[in-house]
């Protein structure tokens, strides 16, 4: 793995890393917190669900691109809340790497997905791929995963993929995926694409590289694919200026009949028929915006100060709040009225625990009420299961040592486990000669269970220790240990992150 990598690439460098850093203490292997003893409680996350997501007209049916690691689409039953079909298969890479994109028509019907460098259109009904598209000679020549952003009108006649060498949108007739024309928007990157259900309106905001000072100019292009009269026209055009890192946002109601985005530190609103504008403040660090059908409501997704993520809900032509929710950042308004979709953590870790503590939440999509924001659907795949440890270690060299017990998953009956903790010249606990991040690795084999544990103790967890002007090092709690769980199934091994911390 990169960890790996890293301290391959790094080994000429111990002796000069001793020398400017020191070395560490020798640990008393027998009584030490950090050698692997005693009782642990831990969890192995194997919870799967995916950012990238859309919801049918009527709110019955839910894609999830490459949601499960394996399918390239997963279908959800939104009222069951099961999935009940997988459509494709994505390569390999795409369990670490994501899909880019996915849209659904309205009745169901037909979905799309973007990934990498391809389109794929499915027939939902049948699980059939309808066709694939290589959207480069359209777009022009571009590098790994050009493509950005994909729209499907609501009867699925036209499909529009963003991205390329420079943002261009090119528009493709949906059933038999013919190119029909190539949009050219100004600036570097795409950021946002939007498109009402009928494709009478599609709006695309790209932004150009930072400069020194951090300015971010971006566009907003907004155009009527379907007016034969001027095609390539744009509806309206606006331009500004950013402060990275804020985020460039963008929704567009399902009536097509209001436009909103972010830029210039506020949240601007505009009636696309009158050109009427409505400005509104912009919380901090906006993730995503979300309009409601007709356009009276916005979403607004983001992360308060405190790293919190928020939900808030505005008025449009008041500017009157309506709702502050603790909640995910990412917000798409269903084309109903009656739901809000959302994606990511409601809260982060404590904050007196581990940066790296998994969550209770996910981060699945889940389904709110519009009118109260209570939940009402939850999308994710596998469960996060509990661990209850109790380790034995027996000395074989200042390398390394062995380490068996009994481990509880779940509250279940207790099974054995047994493992090997490895360090290196660099590792701090039997033999230390220099600090090095990761200086000891653990895999464990737990019987009963098709999991092997593959973690690591972070060297900044030494919680005595201070950088100069006394700001503590410490990540993680004294003596735990962090990694992946290596789940062997019958037709390919996923990897899910675990935790293990010495229990009170």
């Amino acid at each position: 793995m990169n960890r790996s990598v890293a301290r391959l690439a790094l080994a000429p460098l111990l002796g000069l890393a001793g020398c400017l850093i020191g070395s560490p203490e020798a640990l008393d292997f027998a009584n030490d917190p950090r050698i692997l003893r005693g009782s642990y409680r831990g969890v192995v996350d194997a919870r799967t669900s995916s950012a990238t997501i859309a919801l049918s007209a009527d709110s019955r049916l839910l894609a999830m691109s490459a949601g499960d690691g394996l399918a390239a689409v997963q279908l959800w039953d939104v009222q069951t809340q099961t999935a009940v079909k997988g459509l494709g298969r994505l390569p390999d890479e795409a369990f670490f790497s994501g899909a880019a994109d996915v849209a659904i028509s309205a009745d169901g019907a037909r979905v799309a997905n973007l990934f990498l460098d391809r389109v794929q259109l499915w027939d939902t009904v049948t699980g059939t791929e309808r066709y694939r598209l290589d959207a480069g000679p359209a777009l022009g020549p571009c590098s790994y995963a050009c493509l950005q952003r994909l729209e499907l009108s609501a009867r699925a006649d036209l499909l529009a993929v963003a991205g390329g060498d420079r943002p261009r949108v090119a528009l493709y007739e949906g059933e038999a995926g013919a190119l029909l024309s190539v949009l050219e928007a100004p600036g570097s990157t795409v950021e946002e694409l939007a498109m009402s259900p009928g494709g009478e309106r599609l709006a695309v905001l790209t932004s150009d590289y930072t400069d020194a000072n951090d300015n971010q100019p971006f566009y907003l292009q907004v155009w009527s694919p379907l007016d034969a009269s001027a095609p390539g026209a744009a509806h309206l055009a606006f331009t500004g200026s950013s402060r990275w890192p804020q985020r460039l946002a963008l929704a567009l109601s399902a009536d097509g009949s209001t436009l909103a985005f972010t830029g210039d530190a506020k949240v601007r609103v505009i009636d696309l028929q009158t050109r009427a504008e409505t400005v509104l403040p912009l919380p901090h660090d906006t993730q995503s915006l979300a309009l409601s059908p007709g356009g009276e409501q916005l979403a607004v997704g983001h992360f308060r100060p405190n790293g919190r993520a928020a939900l808030k809900v505005y008025e449009v032509a008041s500017g009157r709040m309506l709702a502050d929710h603790d909640g995910p950042a990412s917000v798409r308004w269903s084309d109903d009225g009656r739901f809000l979709l959302v994606v990511g953590a409601a809260e982060p870790a404590d904050a007196g625990a581990p940066h790296n503590q998994i969550p209770e939440d996910s981060g699945a999509p889940k389904l709110l009420r519009a009118d109260d924001l209570a939940t009402v659907g939850h999308f994710e795949n596998g469960e996060l299961h509990r661990l209850e440890l109790e380790a034995t270690p027996t000395y074989v060299t200042a390398q390394h040592y062995r380490v068996a017990g009994t481990v509880r998953v779940d509250g279940g009956a207790g099974a054995p486990f047994s493992g090997t903790v490895r360090g290196s010249e660099a590792q701090r606990y039997l033999a230390p000669r220099a600090r090095l991040p990761n200086p000891a690795e653990l895999t464990l084999e737990l019987a009963g269970y098709p999991w092997v544990l593959h973690g690591f103790q972070d060297w900044e967890q030494d919680e005595t220790e201070s950088r100069p002007g006394g700001v503590a090092l410490s990540h993680q709690k004294l003596g735990s240990w962090e990694g992946y769980a290596e789940i062997a199934g019958e037709t390919s091994t996923a990897f899910y992150p675990f935790y293990l911390e010495r229990a009170e």
